[in-house]
């Protein structure tokens, strides 16, 4: 679920300046890769502190979109320890075999105004499913800002297993929420 967090990354774009470079640069101490979810009724957050994103993305050329996250789910951060504990075992997300989540582009498209949208493949836990993330982006000069989000179904991924697959238990929803600064890459 953390995972579609890092579909999020990709969305940082091309300056809007004339001579502009597609490749962008995440700032990891201003960005934040962020999901919701609810366990036993009670909603909690948590992050994903440590992930590398290789971005391309000129909103001018599409076609070209090139993005690659990374995500270290040991690097996951709930603010409750036991609960940490818990997600990297087996019946979650079994760091300790599958320790890093993938999110991989195949197409960006427009959605109007400021809004985009970048579907590609997120692997989680050794399984592959196609995902989308939505957002919004705003570029000044040689800096971006992305917003968006991704739904990521835990049952999709094997996220959860025994008791935990139950909807009492856990929501089998979990939002991904993005919130990225880059800078643009030098040429």
């Amino acid at each position: 679920m953390l995972c579609r967090s890092i579909i999020v990354l990709t969305v940082f774009l091309a300056k809007a300046t004339v001579a502009l470079s597609a490749d962008w640069i995440v700032d990891p101490e201003r960005s934040r890769l962020t999901f919701q979810s609810d366990q036993f009724g009670k909603p909690f957050t948590g992050s994903f502190p440590e992930y590398d994103a290789r971005i391309r993305f000129d909103p001018h050329d599409l076609a070209q979109t090139d993005v690659s996250v990374a995500i270290d789910i040991t690097s996951i951060q709930t603010g409750d320890d036991q609960r940490d504990g818990s997600i990297a075992g087996r019946e979650w997300f079994s760091s300790a075999e599958y320790p890093v989540a993938r999110f991989r582009s195949e197409r960006a498209h427009h959605l109007g105004g400021s809004r985009y949208a970048l579907d590609g493949r997120l692997s989680i836990k050794g399984s592959e499913q196609p995902a989308t993330i939505e957002f919004e982006l705003a570029i000044q000069e040689n800096s971006a800002h992305v917003i968006g989000t991704m739904t990521v179904l835990r049952s999709d991924f094997g996220i959860g297993e025994g008791q935990f697959a139950l909807p009492q238990v856990a929501t089998d929803e979990v939002v991904v929420n993005i919130d990225l600064f880059a800078s643009a890459l030098e040429e």
